[in-house]
């Protein structure tokens, strides 16, 4: 490999694995946040519901139904925006970007086989993006 193809090589992996590496992140704070939140939501519906410090209020049932929608609908777009498989996604993608880093550090790495190795993480990524066809 040349130093020129090296060069190349890391801007374009270190360019992918940025992304991948912002990308893990969001998807990984929406998708364990969102999962937290509706759990948090629906139990303190519940307990605003038993609580006999609440009893009688004016707004108890109508603050606990708040709550109770709202964990389902945050529940309900965490798994139709499928949040667990893009994290999961991401998290792969930058794995593999990770070793591809490792080999680019060989002096005897094969510049034919980095390139292959991106073309297809770049692929399986953007298949596992879309997700499988119904």
């Amino acid at each position: 490999m040349t130093p020129q193809e090296k060069e190349t090589l890391t801007a374009k992996v270190e360019r992918f694995y940025k992304r991948r590496d912002r990308s893990t992140k969001m998807w990984s704070a929406l998708y364990h946040g969102s999962l937290y939140l509706s759990a948090i939501c629906s139990a303190t519906a519940a307990l605003i519901l038993k609580l006999d410090y609440l009893k009688g209020s004016k707004y108890q049932s109508d603050l606990s139904a708040i709550l109770a929608g709202a964990g389902a609908i945050i529940a309900t777009l965490t798994a139709a925006g499928s949040f667990h498989r893009k994290w999961r996604v991401n998290r792969t993608s930058k794995s593999g970007l990770e070793q591809l880093r490792i080999d680019l550090s060989d002096p005897k790495t094969d510049a034919e086989k980095i390139r292959m190795r991106l073309k297809e993480m770049v692929q399986k990524h953007d298949e596992g993006i879309i997700g499988p066809d119904l």
